[in-house]
């Protein structure tokens, strides 16, 4: 199946006059849409709350993506229904072949989800975006604890380019290497300190530890872990690389409070049919 690439205009209407907003736009979005990203994903969710807390495994969610303008009745999607709309592809078709189904005291339920529609975001300049899945969930599903509400809810996986990437893995990679050193050092100053009953000499391998421990604390190692390893993206037709670590999270738009419900994991290669 093979899916002419819509054209995508952003435009305001004020006066009796159009402003078009496309050079606004991340350059990279129309490159992106030049080519069919991806056409079939199949999607797992784990739904519930931290460690210890009840979760809700949904599985085997197949979507077909389109490059057409999505349908009349879709949801409003982050970002071309948010604030900044002219770092949104727009809304397009998307398809759900199968809503997943999980397993409950009832037996297996099946999943609806509607009004579905998909976007790609990505700000200018930033070196990464993000796919966004949005649908309406019919109704609450629920496994003990652990609920998918009705309502309208989203799915997000962030998208990379190669060289952008490729920065970021160096960038991650050098972190953890600073990171083992000083606590390394951090160790050892405090085996040291332990060792020796000099007074200064205590106070000296004391500072060492502390600012070792500084060191590692100022290093930006929750940044760095959002950055995907080998085996954690697949490199789409377009030479695009999308995480396959996502989120599942509900929000009032345009500017309501994002409400993380659970993870989102891509479970298949990109279909190129």
């Amino acid at each position: 199946m093979k899916i002419a690439c819509t054209t995508l205009l952003f435009a305001t209407h004020a006066s009796g006059f159009t402003t078009d907003l496309r050079l606004q736009r991340a350059p990279i979005l129309d490159d992106i849409l030049k080519t069919e990203p991806f056409e079939t994903l199949s999607l797992n969710l784990d739904i519930g709350g931290s460690k210890g807390q009840s979760h809700l495994f949904i599985r085997d969610i197949k979507l077909d993506f389109h490059q057409v303008d999505a349908l009349e009745d879709h949801v409003a999607m982050p970002g071309s229904n948010g604030p900044e709309p002219t770092v949104s592809s727009g809304a397009l078709q998307l398809d759900v072949i199968d809503g997943g189904h999980f397993v409950s005291m009832k037996g297996v339920e099946s999943v609806n989800l509607a009004h579905s529609c998909w976007e790609i975001n990505w700000k200018k300049d930033a070196p990464t975006g993000a796919l966004i899945c949005g649908f309406e969930v019919m109704e609450d599903y629920k496994r003990n604890e652990a609920t998918l509400p009705k309502g309208r809810t989203y799915l997000s996986f962030p998208i990379w380019d190669r060289r952008a990437l490729e920065f970021a893995r160096k960038k991650k990679a050098s972190v953890k290497v600073h990171a083992e050193a000083a606590l390394k050092e951090r160790v050892e100053e405090l085996s040291k300190m332990g060792e020796t009953n000099n007074p200064i000499m205590k106070a000296l391998h004391y500072r060492n530890a502390y600012a070792a421990s500084t060191r590692y604390l100022d290093l930006p190692k929750v940044r760095m872990s959002t950055v995907p390893d080998e085996g954690e993206v697949m490199e789409l037709p377009n030479g695009m690389f999308l995480t396959t670590k996502g989120l599942i999270w509900t929000k009032v738009l345009p500017a309501g409070q994002q409400i993380l419900l659970g993870t989102a994991n891509i479970s298949n290669e990109v279909s190129e049919e």
